[in-house]
């Protein structure tokens, strides 16, 4: 672990609370890791919806706050009588 986050720069600001950092992609594991799941999430999303997303990633945040499986349906219900 101390070799991967020796030259991380995102990983030295983790432990700072509420403060946002500008990170490129490459300079961190934990970022690359983030977009690749972002990719992921964002091609589910464009074919099955927020349902399939919660389906395939253990936790999602959605506007802010954590969707469970009863939460997307619901979402997706509101979604359609708009």
């Amino acid at each position: 672990m101390d070799e991967l986050s020796a030259n991380d720069r995102f990983f030295e600001v983790i432990g700072r609370p509420h403060r946002f950092v500008e990170v490129e992609s490459k300079e961190s594991y934990y970022v690359q890791a983030a977009d690749l799941a972002a990719g992921i999430a964002s091609d589910i999303y464009a074919t099955r919806k927020l349902i399939g997303v919660v389906e395939n990633f253990e936790y999602v945040t959605f506007n802010g706050r954590r969707i469970s499986g009863a939460d997307a349906e619901d979402e997706m219900k509101n979604e359609e009588q708009e």
